[in-house]
């Protein structure tokens, strides 16, 4: 898929980066429980509660079904921050 694969992750971004995963400023209530999300342009959404987890999800979903490799720092900078 590689060149198929638009990323709009903001100024970090580069051409091909992971599935368009979006960053926002949402931010979770402090007296809610916070996860973290990446949302792919092939649909799939991956929400997890430690940033471990979500990178080890998103570097899994990239490499498997749009044949990239993406460092740690490019999956968190994509990332947003969900309420629970």
């Amino acid at each position: 898929m590689g060149n198929a694969v638009q990323a709009c992750a903001g100024p970090q971004a580069r051409p091909g980066m992971a599935a368009g995963a979006r960053r926002s400023a949402a931010y979770s209530d402090s007296r809610m429980a916070a996860q973290k999300q990446v949302s792919c342009d092939c649909g799939k959404v991956i929400r997890k509660k430690t940033d471990d987890e979500l990178v080890t999800a998103v570097q899994e979903h990239a490499q498997q079904v749009h044949d990239m490799d993406l460092k740690r720092e490019e999956v968190l900078s994509m990332a947003e921050v969900v309420a629970d």
